[in-house]
C-alpha cells in the first residue's frame, strides 16, 4: 500500500509540475524555484492532482460493474444480448449502446439547449426508463416475463439488472455533463464542427469503457482458483483501460493543464486571474507604474484591481493593458505590496 501511495505522490508530482510548467509558459512568466514558495507549489500541485482525480474517478467506477460484475447478472451476455438473427456481439453491443445508453445523455443535451426548465426532471426520467427497458429486453429473451407472470427469482433478477444499468445509466449521463463543462473549461468555446467530433468522441471512449473484457477459458478460470485473481491483467484486458489512457493524454494538452492550473490558483486564491488591490508604503521606496496606481492618502498609496496571474514567493505578476500593450505582464515586488480585501458581509 505504501508502494502505492509513493507511485502515486510521484506521478500527482510529475502532472503538476508539468501544468504549472504550461501554465507559466502560456502566461509569459517565470517558472517559480525559490525554495520559500514550495510549501505553498506543493499544494497547487497536490490540487491539480485531486481535480484531474475527481473528473476521472466517477467514471472510472463504471469500470467495477465491468470488471468484478457486483450483482453478478452475468453483465458481458447481458451487454451482447443480440436477437437470433444477429450473429455478430460487437454489432449487438454498439446497437444496444445506441438504442438505450445514448438516449439519457442526448435528452440533457437537446432539453438544456431548448428547453432547460424541463432538462433536469426528463433526464432524470430517461435515466430510470432506459436501463429499465433494457433491462426487459435483456432478460425477456430467457424468462418469458413478457409471456407470463413473473417469478420472485425472474423479478429479483430484474431489479438486480436494472440496478446495475441504473448505475452505468446515471455515472455516464453525470459524467456526460462532466466531459462539456471541462471542454468548455479546457479547451473554451468550440465550432459547431468541433463540439460535433468531441462529443462522438466521447461516445466512442463510453463505448468502449462499458464494452466487458473478453471471456476467460477454463484453464484461465482454473488458475484464478488456485492462484488467486491478477486484478492488474484484468483491468489492463478491458478496453475500458485504454479509454481511460487516452483520456489522461486529452488531458494533457497544453490548452487543458493551463486552464486547469489557472482554476487551480484561483481557487488557492493565489493568481490564475484573479482580481484584487494592493496597498503599500512610501517608505518601502518601491516604483510601480503610475498606471497601477489609484490613489495615495498620506503615507500609504493604494492600487487599482489588478489581475494577478501568479502570487508566489517575492514576485506578483499581474497582466492587464498596460504602456500600449492589450497583453502585458507586469513583475511586482509582491514582498512590499499587502492585498485589500473588502468584502461587504
Amino acid at each position: 500500500m505504501k508502494s502505492v501511495a509513493k507511485k502515486g505522490v510521484l506521478i500527482a508530482t510529475l502532472l503538476g509540475v508539468y501544468s504549472l510548467f504550461v501554465f507559466t509558459t502560456f502566461e509569459g512568466i517565470p517558472f517559480p524555484l525559490e525554495m520559500s514558495i514550495l510549501p505553498t507549489l506543493f499544494l497547487a500541485l497536490g490540487l491539480l492532482s485531486g481535480m484531474i482525480t475527481v473528473a476521472m474517478l466517477a467514471y472510472a467506477s463504471i469500470s467495477i460493474v465491468v470488471i468484478s460484475d457486483p450483482l453478478n447478472i452475468g453483465y458481458a451476455n447481458i451487454f451482447y444480448t443480440k436477437p437470433r438473427w444477429l450473429k455478430s456481439e460487437l454489432s449487438a453491443g454498439v446497437i444496444n449502446f445506441s438504442i438505450f445508453f445514448v438516449p439519457p445523455s442526448l435528452v440533457l443535451l437537446t432539453l438544456a439547449a431548448y428547453i432547460p426548465s424541463i432538462a433536469a426532471t426528463a433526464t432524470i426520467c430517461s435515466i430510470i426508463i432506459f436501463p429499465a427497458l433494457f433491462s426487459y429486453y435483456a432478460l425477456s429473451s430467457d424468462s418469458r416475463i413478457h409471456l407470463a407472470v413473473p417469478t420472485k427469482a425472474e423479478l429479483f433478477r430484474f431489479l438486480r439488472v436494472f440496478i446495475t444499468f441504473f448505475y452505468v445509466a446515471f455515472l455516464s449521463v453525470f459524467s456526460f455533463y462532466v466531459f462539456l463543462k471541462y471542454i468548455e473549461f479546457g479547451f473554451g468555446e468550440l465550432s459547431n464542427f468541433l463540439t460535433v467530433v468531441a462529443i462522438s468522441l466521447f461516445a466512442v471512449f463510453s463505448f468502449f469503457v462499458l464494452v466487458p473484457a473478453k471471456r476467460k477459458d477454463g484453464f484461465q478460470r482454473s488458475a484464478e482458483i488456485h492462484h488467486g485473481a491478477d486484478w492488474k491483467s484484468d483491468i489492463s484486458d478491458t478496453p475500458a483501460f485504454y479509454a481511460y489512457c487516452a483520456a489522461f493524454c486529452i488531458s494533457l494538452f497544453p490548452a487543458a493543464a493551463h486552464n486547469t492550473a489557472m482554476k487551480s490558483f484561483q481557487y488557492l486564491n493565489i493568481g490564475g486571474g484573479i482580481e484584487r488591490s494592493y496597498y503599500f508604503s512610501k517608505r518601502a521606496r518601491i516604483d510601480l507604474p503610475e498606471e497601477l496606481i489609484e490613489s495615495c492618502v498620506g503615507d500609504v498609496c493604494y492600487t487599482k484591481n489588478l489581475k494577478v496571474v501568479m502570487d508566489l514567493g517575492g514576485a506578483l505578476y499581474v497582466k492587464g493593458e498596460y504602456f500600449g500593450s492589450k497583453r502585458s505582464v507586469l513583475a511586482l515586488p509582491g514582498q512590499h505590496l499587502f492585498m485589500v480585501d473588502l468584502r461587504v458581509s
